[in-house]
């Protein structure tokens, strides 16, 4: 599944900034963390911990509203919105309403919405606790812990502190950029991801950083589109790793985003678990199969070689027959025709028909 990226976000809030001021009208819930909400005129969709974009592709109303969105209407539908912001360039959108409440949406791992007012968790999509943070009403909110640099490019010497002992991707991926884009800098400079940080050369720190510099001074939305016409992925620069891919300019990064969710729908969580979980019986009940039909063969190759050697076997047993009383010696002299054994113990004959 495709995550938005944090400087995806930052170049969000543009798109969003003509809705401050404007009052929140309806809200809707689908359940999985699919959500959307109506500011007079305009809808922004989301996906928590997956995408948020204005969208002008509406979903059918559902059938009848969640318990969340119910107690978050009664709280902040027809609010004013006075300010949309990304706290610490992180994968954040905080909405400021004019009661005082602000809504979070945190879009990273399997992404929450959190109503805060005061200091507080007024209501949440899930409750979640980490080791230093928790998310549930009643509990002080936290913003994540904020990385050591909350600009996406700061001065050289503070991006240049960051390159260390561990590989270049990890070191400059330390940026609130994302990774996907880390990863072009990195190609357009011609440095390897895996080239320890602390070995660059200072001119190679140097071009990486302007590289980044140009790329994040030219964000322009792009949609990215296969053979078949059917929309791959978005970005805001041109990515080398699409180069097979045809790239169309979008107006909006907001088009490009809601276009692309359209196109590769998130499964529901629960109906993907069944899928797996019937995935998981068909290829056992295959295996099991095989296993069968291995056996099947070795019993029809062994009912062929005996049928081969029906003769020699009746012959066999004639002889047996006809000397019942056969001393130890003659038998093992008969059973090595077969390439056979006595069992004293047993008092059975064993042969071999190959």
């Amino acid at each position: 599944m495709r995550t938005m990226c944090n400087i995806e976000y930052s170049f969000l809030l543009r798109e969003l900034g003509p809705l401050v001021g404007k009052h929140l009208n309806k809200l809707y819930d689908w359940g999985e963390g699919k959500l959307r909400f109506k500011f007079g005129n305009a809808d922004i969709a989301c996906k928590l911990g997956a995408w948020l974009a204005l969208t002008n592709y509406i979903e059918e109303t559902p059938s009848s509203p969640t318990d969340f969105a119910m107690q978050l209407r009664n709280r902040i539908e027809n609010t004013k919105l006075v300010s949309i912001s990304q706290p610490n360039s992180d994968r954040l959108l905080q909405f400021e309403f004019s009661d005082g409440h602000l809504l979070v949406f945190e879009m990273f791992a399997k992404g929450n919405l959190v109503l805060v007012n005061d200091g507080k968790c007024i209501l949440c999509y899930r409750r979640e606790e980490w080791k230093d943070r928790k998310i549930a009403p009643s509990s002080p909110y936290q913003y994540p812990k904020p990385p050591q640099i909350t600009e996406p490019l700061p001065s050289f010497g503070q991006f240049r502190s960051l390159f260390d002992s561990r590989y270049s991707i990890s070191c400059a991926n330390q940026l609130p950029i994302g990774l996907l884009y880390i990863k072009e800098a990195l190609i357009r400079a011609k440095i390897p991801e895996q080239k320890q940080g602390s070995g660059l050369t200072d001119s190679e720190l140097r071009l990486l950083y302007e590289t980044l510099a140009s790329m994040l001074a030219t964000l322009s939305p792009l949609s990215y589109y296969g053979a078949d016409g059917k929309q791959a992925d978005y970005s805001l620069t041109l990515l080398s790793q699409h180069s097979l891919l045809q790239a169309k300019p979008s107006a909006l990064l907001s088009e490009a985003v809601s276009s692309f969710a359209l196109a590769h729908p998130v499964q529901d969580s629960k109906l993907e678990e069944k899928i797996k979980q019937l995935e998981r019986r068909l290829s056992s009940q295959q295996e099991a199969l095989l296993a069968l039909e291995k056996e099947e063969l070795k019993a029809r190759e062994a009912g062929e070689r005996i049928k081969g050697r029906q003769h020699e076997l009746d012959e066999f047993l004639q002889k047996l027959r006809a000397h019942s009383k056969l001393s130890e010696s003659e038998l093992e002299l008969l059973l090595a025709q077969f390439e056979g054994k006595f069992d004293k113990k047993k008092g059975k004959a064993q042969v071999t028909l190959d």
